[in-house]
């Protein structure tokens, strides 16, 4: 909570079933600090994913592991809440974040305009990209017509051709609960 005041938050220590609440200007965060993630029900995960969305905030989980170590800088999903160690937490505050983790590996949204752009101000065509990136120009095109997610590897290679510029930041202190609810088949 220190780091939180130090970054201009109001906060307020809470009850089940979050620990912390966490107010900036009109954001506002709601944080569950477990050790493992695992171990929330999938009822607690509800309740938090409706209080979130009946006050307008994001939902945030710090917890060391989800069954397994968590690593720094990346983000993981646990029924659709935001979840991040303690040490990806503080560096949040002064590095952006673009690294989220799925079930295929670690992944980075591409926001397909700005990948045009730059693609053509470099004159690369579709194909020569492609090449590049070990993906098909088809594929190249459809990154660009959405934003997409691309896997870390190739998404290292894209950001020495084009730069960084083209990947979406995630942004903590909003969340998209449009799903709100999970039941217990849901992971």
């Amino acid at each position: 909570s220190l780091l939180l005041l130090k970054n201009n938050f109001t906060i307020k220590i809470l009850k089940a079933p979050f620990d912390i609440l966490a107010k900036k200007d009109s954001k506002v965060l709601l944080i569950k600090i477990l050790e493992d993630a695992n171990s929330i029900s999938i009822e607690t995960m509800n309740e938090m994913k409706k209080l979130s969305k009946s006050i307008s905030a994001s939902p945030l989980i710090i917890s060391q592991k989800a069954g397994f170590r968590l690593q720094d800088n990346i983000v993981y999903q646990r029924y659709g809440i935001n979840t991040i160690n303690f040490a990806t937490f503080q560096t949040s505050f002064f590095h952006p974040l673009f690294i989220t983790s799925n079930k295929s590996g670690f992944i980075i949204k591409i926001i397909g305009k700005k990948l045009k752009q730059l693609r053509e101000n470099n004159g690369l065509s579709l194909a020569s990209l492609g090449l590049k990136l070990s993906a098909s120009s088809r594929m190249v095109s459809k990154y660009e017509s959405e934003d997409s997610n691309i896997s870390l590897n190739r998404a290292l290679k894209l950001e020495k051709i084009l730069g960084p510029e083209i990947f979406k930041q995630i942004d903590l202190l909003t969340s998209d609960l449009s799903d709100i609810f999970y039941d217990t088949f849901s992971d």
